[in-house]
């Protein structure tokens, strides 16, 4: 039941309830009491039958406001209602008293009319005549309807009935006679208010008879009520399948949507940490290894000694043999100095060279003749010094000059030759210590440019150091291998080495002083493919027969010794090793044999080099190992005998500190 009051039959609505002025305003709205139930005479328009539904729905609200144990406060009064169902006891009493209290206390104090609502009725309440307050609403709702029913007064008795039970259990309450029944409602008065109309056909009689014997069943046994008597068995059987789930596009969303949370906070230090990770990897994979370079150790090498040159000394005078190119020193038989003869010549003719130089193909400045120097050939002639014709009134170059004093030996050329150079004899002897000791030639002695003098003297190895210096020169050792030659005024001068014609001979001078017969010779030698010249000097022979042999055994001896190899290196020899930080480690090996000419006794010197053997593997030429010997040098490449990779990355990752050279 609407819990809205309304008033008893014989109170009057409050003074200061003002009454409605016009019925043009909008018409007052408030909930239906028991007198609107009343028909109203003055309308003959019939409502809609009340369905059974809607009266035990009707029934039910009622039971339900009166189980209420408690006063309720509604529209200024207190509404007073207790279930028949509970037992009487004194605290009720007092209770009983609350709406005449409720009354009172309303009847003074002072109500307004609500206003009207602002907006018109909703569709809901125009629908529904019961629910509208006013006889206006009514009338227009049964007009609406169109329909009368023969059944009306009946349906009027009925809910006359009904109102008058309602109105005596309200009476009995406020008398005092019925304690436990429900106690009416008391409402402050309202505008005029008018009750709607009801057809006996909205009632059906059988239907309302057969509630009306249900709910005194009910209330007289009221604990033997079943529970969930409403639930229908048929209803069960009919409905019992499983839930159909609803059909949703993904997972409900909440009521209250959550503002997303940002996922950088926690992204953010594990992608720097991915960064950086990245960084350092990628850092140390590239980092170059300039501060962890493998570590090569070299392995100290010693050269062994050259064979000792031996070869067949003469018996008398002196002799020694050299070497073109060599420094060291001299094989001789004899360190005492004997008298040069014409192999002076070829100190006289390098010092004219010094004074005038002279290169290859050039003839240099010429010199005329005239019968004066004739005259000075027969000079020569009676004093039995070798000499050659002069051209009168004719010329000779400086080279034509040059071949007559060594192939023909003409001392009166040289002189010439001198004088023209250095202005006189005396100069020319004074400058000559000079020049020997500047070249090495300390035991040689020079005091005139043709040898005739006795006292131009040497050593065996002085004199074979002098035939090495000349062959030096390119202008004297393309004319001593000449073996003739045909010169102005001289007419053809053969070359007067005896030996000039041997395999390999390449020439250099005689000289011959009485019984002193003096040879410096060189012959050229294929040693381990490059051209080896070496010097053969001879002394004091008593013949010219005899120095020839001597000079030939010389030669063949020392051909021996520069044709001879020693072996300096051998083959698989460990020359280094190389060793990584990172644990890696290999030698250094020579595959070849290193072999050199040592001449006579000499020792090479080794020298050991290195390439880079990172990132190289087995096998690999990683350097040489070269060696200088008496007259040739020689090399031989060094491999690796195992691979030399890197670092792996893991190495990398664990050693920064090497990486950076910080360790």
């Amino acid at each position: 039941m609407p819990t809205d009051d309304v008033n008893n039959a014989d109170e009057t609505p409050r003074a200061s309830q003002p009454a409605a002025e016009d019925s043009s305003e909008p018409e007052q709205l408030r909930a239906m009491s028991l007198s609107d139930l009343e028909p109203d005479t003055d309308e003959d328009a019939a409502p809609r039958r009340m369905t059974r539904r809607e009266a035990r729905a009707r029934r039910q609200q009622g039971d339900d406001d009166a189980a209420l144990p408690v006063s309720t406060r509604v529209g200024g009064a207190f509404r007073s209602r207790r279930s028949k169902r509970h037992a009487p006891d004194e605290s009720d009493a007092p209770r009983a008293q609350a709406p005449d209290e409720a009354t009172a206390s309303a009847a003074e104090m002072p109500h307004e009319a609500p206003d009207a609502p602002a907006d018109d009725i909703d569709d809901d309440t125009r629908a529904n005549p019961i629910a509208t307050s006013t006889p206006a609403a009514a009338a227009d709702a049964a007009a609406s309807s169109g329909q009368a029913d023969s059944a009306a007064p009946a349906a009027e008795d009925d809910l006359t009935h009904v109102a008058s039970s309602e109105a005596s259990e309200a009476s009995g309450a406020r008398d005092g006679t019925s304690p436990y029944e429900p106690e009416p409602t008391v409402a402050m008065p309202v505008a005029e208010v008018s009750t709607v109309a009801m057809d006996a056909t909205m009632i059906d009689p059988a239907g309302a008879a057969a509630d009306e014997q249900r709910d005194e069943q009910r209330d007289e046994a009221p604990s033997e009520r079943p529970a969930l008597a409403w639930v229908s068995t048929a209803d069960i059987v009919a409905n019992d399948r499983a839930p159909r789930k609803p059909k949703t596009d993904g997972e409900p969303e909440p009521l209250v949507r959550q503002r997303r949370r940002s996922a950088w906070p926690v992204l953010a230090p594990i992608l720097t940490a991915v960064v950086l990770a990245g960084v350092y990897v990628g850092s140390c994979a590239a980092w170059p290894l300039d501060n962890v370079t493998p570590t090569v150790e070299k392995v100290a090498l010693e050269s062994p000694e050259g064979p000792t040159l031996e070869p067949q000394w003469p018996e008398d005078g002196g002799a020694a043999v050299a070497a073109v190119g060599h420094t060291g020193d001299v094989a001789s038989s004899s360190s005492d100095e004997r008298p040069m003869a014409s192999i002076t010549k070829l100190v006289s003719v390098l010092m004219v060279l010094d004074q005038q130089p002279l290169e290859s193909g050039e003839q240099g400045p010429s010199y005329a003749f005239t019968w004066d120097d004739q005259n000075a050939y027969w000079g020569y002639a009676s004093r039995g010094e070798s000499r050659l014709e002069v051209p009168v009134d004719g010329s000779l170059t400086q080279y034509q000059m040059l071949q007559g004093v060594l192939l023909g030996s003409a001392n009166n050329w040289i002189d010439r030759l001198v004088i023209e150079t250095f202005g006189s004899i005396e100069e020319f002897a004074a400058q000559a210590p000079a020049w020997l000791e500047d070249n090495g030639l300390t035991s040689m002695t020079v005091v005139q440019p043709s040898g005739i003098d006795w006292d131009n003297t040497s050593s065996p190895a002085d004199v074979a150091r002098l035939g090495a210096l000349a062959l030096e020169h390119p202008v004297v050792a393309e004319i001593v291998q000449q073996k003739e030659v045909e010169l102005p005024g001289a007419g053809l001068v053969e070359n007067s080495n005896p030996l000039i014609d041997d395999e390999g001979v390449v020439g250099l001078k005689t000289g011959t002083l009485l019984n002193n017969s003096n040879l410096v010779v060189a012959k050229e030698v294929d040693s381990a493919g490059e051209t080896v010249t070496v010097v053969a000097s001879i002394l004091g022979q008593p013949d010219n027969v005899g120095r020839d042999i001597v000079a030939r055994t010389l030669l063949e001896d020392a051909t021996a010794a520069v044709t001879e190899s020693t072996l300096v290196v051998p083959g698989e020899t460990i020359v280094g090793s190389v060793t990584t930080a990172w644990g890696e480690s290999a030698d250094l090996v020579t595959p070849e044999d290193l072999s050199l000419v040592l001449w006579d006794g000499d020792s090479a010197e080794i020298t050991t080099t290195f390439s880079d053997v990172l990132g190289r593997s087995a096998g690999d030429e990683v350097g040489d190992v070269s060696a200088s010997g008496s007259f040739v040098d020689a090399s031989v490449r060094v491999d690796l005998s195992g691979d030399i990779s890197g670092p792996e990355l893991g190495w990398r990752l664990t050693h920064p500190l090497e990486l950076l050279g910080l360790s």
